[in-house]
């Protein structure tokens, strides 16, 4: 029987990776699947010590003519009319008419059967003048309903504020248009609309662990 024990030893290791593969076969498949995708896209792809970066800008995207910031302060100097004009206005309505809160998306290939993106929606609200992340949590919010369409069945949302994130996850096949409406806490306070279509084009880094 001794005998048996190293041909045994060494079976284990090859036994444990196939039942790993198995088990996570999904998983193996989606991912593949999205390196495949983002390479035929032209997406740079990245192998090091810490896994698998694909990048999602792609050859296409880096040919989009260039919109360059242009300070206020500069164009003064150059003689050059700082008025507000109607694309300003309309930017400035906007920002008013949302008051400054947005619809964000992060996403991930997904393990569930029929679908390939595992989708995350959740309020944020821009903050002009600092260096860090839009603010994610909201005192006078009382509730989020979010709204995605036919595919889901027509199907409304809900979800209340308990003083986290405010945000649902979903799953899809491809692209679509998400709304959100805003209800605040202050019942004299009008609801807001906000709207979102979720792409699959953001960067997106696979570590070694999935």
């Amino acid at each position: 029987m001794r005998e048996w024990i190293p041909l045994l030893q060494t079976l284990v290791w090859p036994i444990f990776v196939i039942g790993l593969a198995l088990i996570f076969r999904s998983s193996f498949s989606a991912i593949l699947h999205e390196i495949k995708e983002r390479i035929k896209s032209g997406s740079p792809l990245e192998a090091g010590p810490r896994g698998f970066k694909l990048g999602g800008i792609t050859k296409e995207l880096e040919k989009l003519p260039d919109a360059p910031q242009k300070p206020t302060e500069p164009a003064k100097l150059r003689g050059i009319s700082t008025e507000p004009t109607d694309w300003r206005q309309e930017r400035v309505k906007e920002y008013k008419r949302v008051d400054r809160y947005a619809l964000v998306h992060v996403y991930r290939p997904s393990t569930l059967p029929n679908q390939k993106y595992d989708i995350f929606l959740f309020v944020v609200r821009h903050q002009k003048g600092t260096d860090g992340p839009p603010q994610r949590q909201f005192n006078e919010i009382a509730k989020a309903e979010f709204y995605f369409g036919e595919s889901w069945g027509n199907e409304i949302f809900p979800v209340e504020n308990t003083g986290s994130m405010i945000g649902v996850r979903t799953h899809a096949w491809g692209t679509f248009l998400a709304c959100c409406r805003l209800t605040f806490k202050d019942t004299t306070r009008e609801p807001i609309i906000l709207f979102r279509y979720v792409d699959f084009h953001m960067l997106q880094d696979i570590p070694n662990s999935m």
